[in-house]
This record gives structure tokens, C-alpha cells and sequence, in this order.
């Protein structure tokens, strides 16, 4: 079985004060004094005056000054460089009162209590919680179970990996040329994902160097590349080959599948269990216009001068080129949501301290 990422990356010996404050730099805050508490089991660092808010999408500072968040990364640069030249041993876990106040720290208000179990599976201090223990059902009847899954994106991977774990026969059959999924068929420009990386990832394969926090297509699809490969699952998949039907065998128990090879040709698969990972996001509906199937088309971009009216949602598109000012007209308040803290630098972009409904424009930064 193939052993996951550490939880934690030791620092490197090279890696000297001036690497560790750069980094400190693009950090958030808040989820850097938790693990400040984490490295040294001082709980005191979590009840200064130093306390951050609720956190919103786009901010991930805690809407802190920056004279506090200066302070906090001064602290964390004297805890880290102690890390590093004790060999980066860390203490015992946090006991389950301290990862309690942790949790409510960062997330900047208490969480009800039912919150706290899923937490501590994410955060895996103990190892991977959601690996499954087949040690009590015999090698042999395991290998006499066949499973099939449709789709090698996301939650197919996931199915594969844990059955390569437990030794079960699998098959993944995926209709495109690649894994990823909805990852791998979809490339309009600025295509990214909503949900926080550190979240949107597997659990025993953390990654640690996304470069953005609601990180782009390409970035998600080397990521389930590299998982494919790393748990050796690649070799299981039938690459454009797709499910015409399947059909239950009750007399025979199992599942049949009609599958339609790249070749074309029709094969038949039986299987004691079908899981379906088909996704949502893999079946456009295109909409039927005069001249759409006959044009080339082009990429969509937003124009230099363009100006948009919405009644209901704007979404502004990501350019490395400052775009000419669009103009919403609406009934009520905007709410404005921006991506990553880099992106609403760029466009000048950040929100007030005091809603979440209002928004001002600044060249400081979130």
C-alpha cells in the first residue's frame, strides 16, 4: 500500500530565516497561529487580543490589521526557526479541549458541538480515520469480489484508491481520453473551482502547494493525474470506453454492463458491484442557435470597453490585463465575491471590515 504524504513538511536546513518570513508572507493568519499552537502546545497564543472574525469568501485574514497580522508573523518566524533547529519535532496531539477552542478560533465563532467530529477527520492528526480495516475478511474472498465504476473523476479515483488499498478486484470505466473528470473536460478561461483547495483534495493526499486558494482547471487536473499514478489506478482504467446500460441479473447476481470500447466494439462486463461517479458537470447542454454549429467560434472574452448590465448575477472575468469598468445596475445591494486574495488585489477589489454587502475599491490589498 502506498504510504500518503506526511501531514506536516519538515523545514529543509537550507531553508533559512529570510525563506521562512517569505513565506510567513502569503500566509493566512489565523490558520497560522492555530498551527503555532500546534507546533509548540502553547494554547496562550490563542487568547491575546489578537482574535479574528468570521471569515467570508476571498478573505482569509481574519479581517485582522496589518499591524496584528505583522505582529503574528514576527511570533510565528521566532516558533518556526525553534521548529526547525530542534529537527521539527512536534509535541503530543492537542488534547480534544484545545482542538475545540482551535477550531472556534479560526473559524472566528463557536461552532455547534455535531461540527467538531467532521473536523478532526479532515485535520487526520491520528492518521487517515476514513481508511477502511478489511483485516477481518479473508485475502481470498476478497479477490472474489468484482467491482466496476463509471467515471474516473473525483469520487471514482477515490473508490479505486480505497479499493486498491483492500485488495478487491476493480474495474474504472471512463468515457474520456484522461482522468479528472469534469476537470479534464472543461477549459473555458478562468474555469476554477469553488471550494477552498485544502478542502477540495483528498484527505490522505494533502497537497501543500497550490497556488491559489480556489486554484484553476489545469493546476486540479495534474493533481488527479498525480494521484491516479501515485496509487496506482491508472492501470485499471478503461480510457474511452463508455456504459450503454446496465442491467441487474438477479438469478445470477450481478450486475452486466454494456460497454462501447474506442474501437467501437460492444463488450459485456459482469460485476457483484456497480458504483456510479458519472458527476454532474460532464453533459452540456449547449443551446440550439441559428449558426452555432457551423461556426468556428473563439474563446469567450470580455471586450476593452465593455460595459455589463445584470439584474441578478455578475461574473466578471479573471485577466491578467486591467479591464475597463463594468457597470452593474441592480434593485439591491451587491454582494461581491472574489476568488483568491490575488485576484481581488489585482482588479482592486477587498471588502469592508463592517459587511459583507458593501465593497470598496483600494489598491492596499485584502
Amino acid at each position: 500500500m502506498v504510504e500518503p504524504p506526511p501531514a506536516f513538511l519538515p523545514i529543509l536546513p537550507d531553508e533559512d530565516d529570510a525563506a521562512i518570513a517569505a513565506a510567513l508572507e502569503s500566509a493566512s493568519v489565523p490558520a497560522l497561529m492555530a498551527a503555532m499552537v500546534h507546533i509548540t502546545g502553547d494554547v496562550d497564543i490563542l487568547r491575546s487580543a489578537i482574535r479574528p472574525k468570521p471569515p467570508i469568501p476571498g478573505e482569509v485574514q481574519g479581517f485582522l490589521t496589518p499591524d496584528e497580522q505583522a505582529r503574528v508573523r514576527a511570533q510565528a518566524l521566532d516558533v518556526l526557526k525553534a521548529f526547525r533547529d530542534g529537527g521539527c519535532r512536534l509535541p503530543p496531539p492537542p488534547s480534544h479541549e484545545t482542538l475545540r477552542e482551535l477550531i472556534d478560533f479560526v473559524a472566528g465563532e463557536a461552532l455547534p458541538e455535531e461540527y467538531l467530529p467532521m473536523m478532526l477527520e479532515e485535520l487526520a492528526l491520528s492518521g487517515d480515520e476514513r481508511q477502511m480495516d478489511w483485516s477481518d475478511v479473508p485475502a481470498a474472498k476478497r479477490a472474489g469480489l468484482r467491482v466496476a465504476i463509471i467515471g474516473a473523476g473525483m469520487s471514482g479515483l477515490l473508490t479505486a484508491i480505497r479499493l486498491e488499498e483492500a485488495g478487491i478486484p476493480y474495474v474504472v470505466l471512463e468515457k474520456n481520453p484522461a482522468v479528472g473528470g469534469t476537470w479534464y473536460e472543461n477549459t473555458y478561461p478562468g474555469c476554477r473551482v469553488d471550494i477552498k483547495n485544502h478542502f477540495y483534495a483528498y484527505s490522505f493526499e494533502p497537497n501543500h502547494d497550490w497556488s491559489e486558494f480556489f486554484s484553476q482547471r489545469d493546476e486540479l487536473f495534474a493533481y488527479f493525474e498525480r494521484c491516479a499514478d501515485r496509487y496506482g489506478v491508472r492501470d485499471h482504467i478503461r480510457f474511452e470506453t463508455e456504459v450503454r446500460a446496465a442491467r441487474w441479473n438477479d438469478d445470477a447476481s450481478l450486475w452486466q454492463l454494456e460497454v462501447c470500447g474506442p474501437d467501437g466494439r460492444v463488450d459485456r462486463i459482469d460485476a457483484n458491484v456497480l458504483v456510479s461517479a458519472v458527476g454532474q458537470l460532464n453533459r452540456p447542454a449547449s443551446p440550439r442557435s441559428r449558426g452555432s454549429k457551423t461556426s468556428r467560434g473563439q474563446p469567450s472574452t470580455r471586450p476593452s470597453g465593455a460595459t455589463t448590465s445584470v439584474s441578478r448575477a455578475s461574473v466578471l472575468p479573471s485577466s491578467e490585463r486591467a479591464p475597463a469598468p463594468s457597470r452593474s445596475f441592480r434593485r439591491s445591494r451587491p454582494r461581491w465575491s472574489t476568488w483568491s486574495c490575488s485576484s481581488a488585489r489585482r482588479h482592486g477589489w477587498a471588502r469592508t471590515p463592517s459587511t459583507t454587502t458593501r465593497c470598496r475599491r483600494e489598491r492596499s490589498g485584502c
